[in-house]
């Protein structure tokens, strides 16, 4: 090899490719960080529903309120350990945003499922999932890019 084509090698290989994987690395711990918030969330949700459940509570009532604690656990660890940049800004806009985008949440997986379920042939459970990882990943980047953004 001449110097050039090892000193264009060594420029590529230190540069370029170091600074994709690096910028790709933070990307997929960022998401990799999103899944299991959106994990831990859905495990206290759950769980409070049980515990509520135990008490004799109103199955509707149990499940609005497992899903304001499951909604609780999701805005701190996505505020204090996903998107920690958003510490910067005023708590107060960043409840309201994030109050707002879990109802969007919420219409988009029941309009979403009805809508399977209505207008095509596919199971409950195909719909319901479908559509909860459909919506789910849609909601990272409303996250990412208008509640908690930079």
């Amino acid at each position: 090899m001449t110097f050039y084509e090892n000193k264009f090698a060594a420029k590529l290989f230190n540069y370029n490719i170091f600074r994709f994987s690096t910028a790709l690395e933070s990307k997929i711990k960022e998401f990799g960080k999103y899944t299991a918030a959106s994990f831990l969330s859905t495990g206290a949700d759950y769980s409070a529903f049980y515990v509520l459940l135990l008490t004799s509570i109103p199955t509707v009532s149990a499940t609005i309120l497992s899903h304001i604690i499951g909604s609780i656990v999701a805005f701190v660890l996505l505020f204090k350990w996903v998107f920690p940049f958003a510490e910067k800004h005023d708590v107060e806009p960043l409840i309201l945003k994030f109050a707002g985008a879990q109802s969007f949440s919420l219409i988009s997986n029941a309009t979403g499922f009805w809508l399977l379920i209505r207008f095509t042939n596919t199971s409950t459970w195909t719909a319901r999932i479908s559509t909860a990882i459909l919506v789910w990943t849609f909601m990272y980047f409303i996250n990412k890019f208008f509640v908690f953004k930079k």
